[in-house]
């Protein structure tokens, strides 16, 4: 999966004047990147933060938005 990452910069995420759903181009592109990426299901790793000091990170595994597998974190 490629990384979606917002726009850069200050670009303006609405067309000047308007208060809501005219989004501008460069903004638009980007939520419609996002939102193909959230309905196919993600496919990847995240890691997930130790609980205690002593502990250790745990990650869980996705296919197409469901889970397979994980370690837990302690």
């Amino acid at each position: 999966m490629s990384t979606t990452l917002p726009p850069r910069g200050s670009k303006p995420i609405m067309e000047e004047g308007e208060t809501e759903g005219q989004f501008t181009i460069i903004w638009w592109g980007w939520f419609s990147k996002l939102n193909a990426a959230f309905s196919r299901g993600f496919t990847g790793t995240i890691a997930t933060a130790k609980l205690t000091p002593g502990g250790s990170n745990g990650s869980m595994q996705f296919l197409n938005g469901i889970v397979v597998s994980q370690t837990a974190a302690t």
